[in-house]
């Protein structure tokens, strides 16, 4: 079962056990709808991705943040 959403629509959450919203940043990704949103990753998991941002303008001030340490390889 998908975490439930933040109370903040603006964030997107990432956490490989399936706590967050997305088990991974690339999924996130794909799911901002509008510029300044941030991208939370939950866990202190270990993301190896590869990502591409396509639209430039509906990514402006994304923010990608790490609440537990977790090692971001992009």
């Amino acid at each position: 079962m998908p975490a439930e959403a933040p109370k903040d629509p603006n964030i997107l959450t990432v956490a490989q056990d399936g706590s967050g919203q997305f088990r991974s940043i690339g999924a996130a990704l794909a799911k901002v709808t509008r510029p300044g949103m941030t991208i939370q990753v939950l866990d202190d998991a270990t993301y190896v991705e590869s990502i591409a941002i396509s639209d430039k303008a509906l990514h402006e001030r994304l923010t990608l943040e790490s609440t537990r340490s977790a090692t971001i390889a992009i």
